[in-house]
């Protein structure tokens, strides 16, 4: 059960990479609403989600055992950190490289950017499977709901950003990456404190692509949808927690 059901859902959040360019999804995504509640979703996911699991995280890593963490303090916080700044700075540089690059150039970009969306992508596929090993089905599918709109938006831009490249390679690359993090989960156990790090690093990565790419701008924004997409998502998360 633990194999086929958490494949099935790695399948599901790849194949939104590998069927991203068909038109009836790309112009789906182009819709105000869509976005204002997949940005609803992701904040309610940060704030609700995110931001509390970092403090149990945290105490998972100060009963570590590891010696070097106890010369750290905040050490989730401090991963958390470290991977919203490596991502913020990664998307800055993207942005300001691809004015007037050569060809050359642009392709290196490209890979460098996506690149590293296929790590990020990875380390959402093995989380998928310590979801389930938790024990909490409910919470499983609430962070596959969570990824799978983040997904939707990241396809979407990072198609805005390099078209035909991404098209042809990058899609391709992100759908694998997930389904390798699952394979990784499956066949390897790591100790508690190294998933720790690697969720708080993620945590920083997730927060600066929601706050960048799924809170709408003022002219795509759609208030109901995006308070429609908060509140239900809240209140699945409140009601999965008692």
């Amino acid at each position: 059960m633990n194999l086929w059901l958490t494949l099935s859902l790695a399948l599901v959040l790849a194949l939104i990479h590998i069927l991203g360019k068909i038109r009836l999804v790309s112009s789906m995504m182009s819709k105000s609403w869509v976005l204002s509640l997949s940005g609803g979703i992701a904040v309610s996911y940060v704030f609700i989600h995110i931001l509390p699991e970092l403090s149990h995280h945290e105490a998972v890593l100060k009963r570590s055992s590891v010696h070097w963490l106890e010369f750290v303090e905040k050490d989730a916080y401090l991963a958390g950190m470290t991977g919203l700044v490596l991502y913020y700075g990664l998307q800055r540089f993207v942005r300001g490289s691809r004015k007037g690059s050569p060809n050359y150039r642009e392709a290196r970009i490209f890979w460098i950017h996506t690149g590293s969306f296929a790590v990020y992508n990875g380390l959402i596929g093995y989380l998928l499977v310590d979801r389930f090993q938790s024990g909490d089905l409910m919470n499983l599918l609430l962070y596959f709901a969570a990824m799978g709109m983040h997904f939707l938006v990241n396809d979407h831009a990072l198609h805005e950003h390099h078209r035909d490249k991404y098209n042809k390679y990058g899609r391709w690359l992100l759908a694998l990456s997930v389904l390798i993090g699952w394979g990784c989960g499956i066949a390897f156990d790591i100790p508690d404190y190294a998933l720790s790090l690697l969720f708080a690093f993620l945590s920083g990565a997730i927060l600066v692509n929601v706050m960048k790419e799924e809170l709408p701008h003022q002219k795509q924004s759609s208030v109901w949808a995006f308070f429609l997409g908060a509140l239900v998502y809240t209140v699945l998360l409140f009601v999965s927690n008692r």
